[in-house]
Order: structure tokens, then sequence, then C-alpha cells
């Protein structure tokens, strides 16, 4: 696990303001960094009190018994500015990609599929990053995310991607068109070209919330390498009223020798689809968590968005990833 130290005075800055804007969350959470035993749920109670007065007994300050912007900026002047942006989970390494927000990726033991502690997401309105290495800006595209990214893979394979995904009871809708990614395929070194006016990378396939529904999507793509053209073929997996409050297994089979891609809900498989593209790119890479597109190109704001994700695994084949009580748990 490697830990990349960004101490530059923007980024403190930057943290402070960030916190200083927050929730309750944010300052149960800055609270828990501190040492200080709380419950980072969101809810703030008599406990949330208790501990906020012990943090300025600590520090001989007065607490005035309010949660405003006096008491974020307070609490974010005490957090060291360090944001860890790769993670090895289940003896894969991942980074997160385009967003390196305090609350955007956590562990936790609020909701958990197995083991001790999952994953949590969160984006809130105007969440996008940047990657200049890469020349891409999500600002730019109209993008926001939360994401991990990795497990990457040459072309001529066969990989299987799961992992589990609970779904909060207010969890948000969201409209049709605006790209509800929870769980995708990505090209590195692939096709690019234009959509609705804005750089487009295209992935292979993806999951995603629309219109009330999980759907799997593959990317039909043809044309030239650098102004490829695509079409989407949705398969509906499940309505995201069924998910809410409960843990559903995701998985897909992604065979590049036979151009082949499977969507496997609970167990259970729901679609093939075959001849999905004729490019190939350098490598492929696993992303999940929460990214939506052109939001303000539709003239739509959403809410904040919160995903929780567990048991994540990727292997060369479905035993090595299909989620069993009996196997040892991810953590």
């Amino acid at each position: 696990m490697k830990r990349i130290i960004l101490a530059t005075a923007f980024l403190a800055l930057a943290t402070t303001q960030a916190f200083a804007e927050g929730t309750s969350r944010d300052a149960q959470l800055m609270l828990s960094r501190l040492g200080y035993q709380i419950s980072v749920d969101g809810n703030w109670g008599p406990q949330s009190q208790r501990v906020i007065s012990q943090f300025y007994i600590d520090r001989g300050m007065v607490y005035d018994g309010t949660l405003s912007e006096n008491e974020f900026e307070d609490l974010a002047a005490e957090i060291p500015v360090e944001v860890q942006l790769e993670y090895n989970i289940g003896g894969v390494d991942f980074v997160r990609s385009l967003s390196d927000t305090p609350w955007g990726f956590q562990f936790t033991d609020e909701q958990v599929r197995a083991g001790q502690r999952a994953q949590r997401f969160e984006v809130r309105p105007g969440d996008c990053g940047e990657d200049p290495e890469n020349n891409w800006s999500d600002c730019e595209n109209d993008r926001e995310r939360s994401e991990l990214a990795g497990g990457a893979w040459e072309p001529g394979g066969n990989r299987w991607l799961a992992a589990s995904v609970y779904v909060p009871q207010d969890f948000p809708y969201i409209p049709d068109k605006i790209g509800g990614g929870i769980f995708q395929i990505h090209q590195v070194g692939g096709p690019t070209g234009t959509y609705l006016g804005m750089e487009s990378r295209p992935n292979i396939a993806n999951i995603s919330m629309m219109d009330g529904w999980l759907i799997g999507q593959v990317h039909q793509t043809w044309g030239s390498f650098t102004d490829v053209k695509e079409t989407s073929i949705d398969v509906r997996l499940m309505r995201v009223d069924d998910m809410r409050d409960k843990w559903t297994d995701l998985m897909i089979n992604f065979d590049t020798v036979n151009q082949n891609i499977a969507f496997f809900i609970n167990g259970e498989l729901i679609r093939e689809v075959e001849d999905f593209t004729e490019f190939v790119p350098i490598r492929y890479v696993f992303k999940y968590g929460v990214y939506n597109a052109f939001m303000q190109h539709r003239g739509i704001t959403l809410p904040t968005r919160v995903l929780y994700f567990d048991e994540v695994r990727v292997g060369n084949s479905r035993g090595e990833v299909e989620m069993n009580d009996a196997r040892r748990a991810v953590d």
C-alpha cells in the first residue's frame, strides 16, 4: 500500500475549504481521523456532540454547541494534508481515478457484504478532476466521478470481474442518457472520438443505473481509430428499486478471444453479447465506483450519490471471482 503525500499550500487550502463546506458526516469523519471514537453515519446526535466537545476541551478551546462553518474549519485545520490514492484490494492494485476528494472513497463498516469492512464511494455536485498526464479533464468534458481503476490486462485473454454493490434507500433517481456508470471495462490506448461535441474515449462494457434500471451496456465501435463511432447495446439487468437496502452481486465475463461479454446478477446469467469491437487497445482496465456524464449538457444537477462496494475480485475464471459465503472475504 502506498501513500502519496500532496503537501502543497493549494491542496491544504482546497482540503480545508472542502471540509468547511461539508456535512455532519464530514465532521464525524474528521473526528475519527483525529483518533476519536465516533460513529461515521451522518446522524449528528448526543454522541457526536460529546465527541466534538472533547475535541475542543483537548485543545483548550471553547465549543459553542453548534456545527457550523467555524467548527468545520477548526476540524479541517487539524487534518494532515494527505490523500491516499493507491490501494491493494484482494491482491489487485487499484488507483483512484480522476478524483482525490476527501469524501470520495473510504473504507467503512457501515454496510458490509463479507468480512470486516466495505468501500464507500461518494460523488457530490461538481466533483470533477483532471489527468494532465493523459490530457483529460472531467470538468471540461462534463463528467463527475469517484472511481477506483486497476486489474489491467492485455487483449487476447478471458477475464472475470465481480463485485457486490449496496444501494442506499435514498440513492437518487438517475435519468436516462447521463451515464450512471458503476462498473466498467475501460480501454487504455483505445480509439477516440467525440460525443455531444466533447472528447470521448469509449469503454468496451459497463453496468450503469439509468431510468430506474440497472443496465448492462456493450459498446460496439467502428470507423477510424481517431474518429470512432459507437452503438450501445443495452441489457436490462434488474430494477434499481429492487437493489435498495441490500447487497447485489455483479459479475462480468469478458472474453476477448471469442469477442463475447456476459452479464451475471446474483450468480445468474442474464445475457451474452458477441462481436463488440473491431479495435484493439494497448490494454483493458477495470473501473468501479460512481460515475456520471453530460449533466450540464442536459440541464441536470444530480444530488450527492453514495454507493457501497465489497468483495471486488478480478480473475481468469468464474471460480476465482464468484461470490461464495464460504470464501475468505476481501477486506
